[in-house]
């Protein structure tokens, strides 16, 4: 459901947009991107694009590929890096149509490693990395996106099951209910 702010008279009129193509997958992540929303379900990748309730346009982007953890979905420098199925993909936009983006798989070199049936892994963008953290096997796969290179952190303590951020500061909440100010020394 769309309301337009700033502006309340639009009730009772009913703004809703259905990201269904007949697959009746739940939304598992919402993404902010550049001018548009990239929305997920498990095997879909959409867009919503559009400045008013008048000019909204939903495309979509790809129909068997989607985000099966929602918290893996993050902007990662231009491009939206997420977890499906199968592996890790990123969305680059396509220089020659605005509203189309390219699905690129990124994790070539782990994709072995990578368990895309645990659905509670989560990611985040910070230091110029990318995080996938998977709480169950107690490890987190760091991404530097500028080299293209993976690298493996394993501890006991990484059953990290959100990350938040407030200013310069990453905060880990684990599984066990536990929040920890991520230290930057370590």
């Amino acid at each position: 459901y769309i309301s337009d702010l700033q502006a309340p008279r639009y009730y009772p009129v009913p703004n809703t947009i259905s990201f269904d193509f007949g697959k009746q997958e739940p939304i598992t992540a919402v993404v902010r991107f550049q001018d548009m929303l990239v929305v997920f379900t498990r095997t879909t990748i959409q867009t919503l694009t559009g400045k008013s309730v008048d000019d909204y346009a939903r495309f979509l982007i790809h129909d068997g590929i989607g985000c099966v953890a929602g918290r893996t979905a993050v902007v990662v420098g231009n491009n939206v890096v997420f977890m499906s199925k199968d592996g890790i993909y990123g969305l680059r936009p396509n220089i020659y149509r605005l509203e189309s983006l390219n699905v690129v798989r990124i994790d070539q070199n782990i994709q072995h490693d990578i368990d895309p049936t645990q659905t509670d892994a989560c990611g985040l963008i910070h230091d110029s990395q990318y995080w996938l953290c998977f709480p169950q096997k107690k490890q987190i796969y760091r991404y530097y996106y500028e080299r293209k290179t993976w690298a493996l952190d394993e501890s006991s303590k990484l059953n990290i099951s959100q990350f938040l951020i407030s200013g310069n500061d990453v905060y880990n909440f684990t599984t066990d209910g536990r929040l920890y100010r991520h230290d930057r020394d370590v």
